[in-house]
């Protein structure tokens, strides 16, 4: 269990990380080709192009002590330590917690990303990004079977005994 919480939690952080460094969440680039237009010409943003990049952000900063959580419990669960059993059990439940305000994150991204409105410029990019949303589904489902195992595995009786005596 400590070696999988290592590995999930080093997994996490790195996703984090990367989310927060992004540079194509956090600015929009202009085309060479749309360079010349001038703010009259540019179409007004809505709410969900302006706002979207900040909150998936937002999300990734939050989320970062998750990570950061499942590396200090990992250790605790080699070691045995009686805290790494209660930390690991709340590492859980904030992974369910993240799972479950990343699926309408998730959602909501998918459809600005494959609106018809949405300037891809071809159906392959939509087709793309549908299986990016996909993808990320199938991953937030993954990681909610991680943590609903983690919490199953630390109720056992044997492994209440195990971290009970240090």
């Amino acid at each position: 269990m400590g070696i999988l919480s290592l590995v999930c939690g080093s997994f996490w952080l790195c996703c984090d990380v990367l989310g927060l460094v992004s540079p194509d969440y956090l600015i929009e680039n202009e085309a060479p080709d749309n360079a010349a237009e001038t703010a009259e010409q540019k179409p007004e943003q809505g709410w969900s192009a302006t706002w979207g990049p900040r909150i998936l952000w937002v999300s990734y900063l939050v989320e970062l002590p998750i990570g950061i959580l499942m590396l200090v419990v990992g250790v605790g669960l080699l070691r045995r330590w009686s805290w790494a059993r209660t930390g690991t059990k709340l590492c859980a439940y904030l992974v369910i917690l993240a799972c479950l305000w990343s699926i309408p994150l998730t959602l909501w991204e998918w459809q600005l990303q494959t609106d018809s409105s949405a300037d891809f410029g071809d159906f392959i990019g939509k087709v793309t990004m549908t299986f990016v949303s996909i993808a990320q589904i199938l991953a937030i489902v993954l990681w909610m079977a991680y943590a609903v195992a983690m919490l199953i595995v630390l109720r056992r009786p044997a492994i209440k005994a195990a971290f009970a005596e240090r």
